[in-house]
């Protein structure tokens, strides 16, 4: 049976398992260098770099970003397979962007029946999927991280935070507890697909929101009823959404912030552990 590849919290992921298609989180690996096209940032470098190792899987992206969009495109271009699906994102939000957040559900169904999925039952109570990190809420300096999908191997962060005397209260990098979808358990929907877009779609705040009082807001409310002392900000070189937008937040919260830009090394670097021992010390 084909395996679905998949990348992005904004993807309908219990409308694509109620395909019947094995789901798995697509994981990219950094490079182990600079980043060698102007323009791109890592994650989708390591799309093109990786894309020949997909063979025999299906491939869906979720489109929230110029780079993401670009290297699907490109990866699309040189295969010769219809494999890969670019999910397109809506930015804004009201009735018309979550009709187009539909139509897309719908399009993307008809091509998982095309590799053998099955036609979902509209009528299916959906069960939660998730994939985030399990919460870390360990002694030390309480500070939140926010940021986009980390790269294989990057996820050291973590624990360089607590090695350095910090903990991570709340963590809104991609893949942590604000990606996390929300499923009411006392509102009526009209069908499965329906449940699935207030879960994800309405419910999930993100940097490409526009406008994105949502993120600031989930921000500010981690902010007061948890303690929170320093705001911790991670993005990848070429990333003009988090690079922009993290200093809005920084502003909003009215906390000391540290901006942690990433390349495509493979670890992280002695300079980068140093700044983040540095900065924790600062707050404690």
């Amino acid at each position: 049976m084909t395996t679905v590849l998949y990348r992005g919290p904004q993807l309908p992921l219990e409308w694509m398992a109620a395909h019947g298609l094995p789901l798995a989180p697509l994981l990219l690996h950094p490079g182990g260098g600079a980043t060698g096209h102007a323009g791109m940032c890592p994650p989708a470098e390591a799309l093109l770099r990786e894309a020949g190792a997909f063979d025999g899987a299906l491939v869906v992206l979720a489109g929230a970003c110029d780079q993401i969009r670009r290297a699907a495109a490109n990866v699309a271009a040189g295969s010769s397979r219809d494999t890969l699906f670019l999910f397109h994102v809506p930015a804004t939000r009201g009735p018309a962007a979550t009709r187009f957040y539909r139509d897309e559900c719908l399009r993307l169904s008809r091509f998982l029946v095309r590799w053998g999925g099955t036609v979902p039952a509209l009528d299916a109570v959906p069960a939660p999927l998730t994939d985030t990190r399990t919460p870390r809420h360990g002694p030390g300096v309480p500070i939140a991280v926010v940021g986009g999908p980390l790269l294989a191997g990057h996820e050291e962060l973590y624990a360089a935070i607590e090695r350095f005397g910090g903990a991570v209260a709340a963590d809104g990098i991609e893949g942590g507890e604000r990606t996390r979808p929300r499923f009411p358990t006392d509102a009526p929907f009209r069908d499965l697909l329906d449940a699935v877009i207030a879960a994800r779609f309405d419910a999930i705040p993100d940097v490409f929101h526009r406008p994105n009082d949502a993120l600031c807001d989930w921000l500010s409310e981690c902010v007061t009823e948890r303690g929170i002392r320093g705001l911790l900000c991670v993005s990848y070189t070429w990333c003009d959404l988090w690079r922009v937008e993290q200093r809005h937040l920084a502003a909003a919260v009215e906390l000391p912030a540290f901006f942690l830009e990433l390349d495509g090394e493979t670890c992280l670097s002695v300079r980068t552990l140093t700044r983040i021992e540095a900065f924790l010390e600062s707050i404690s």
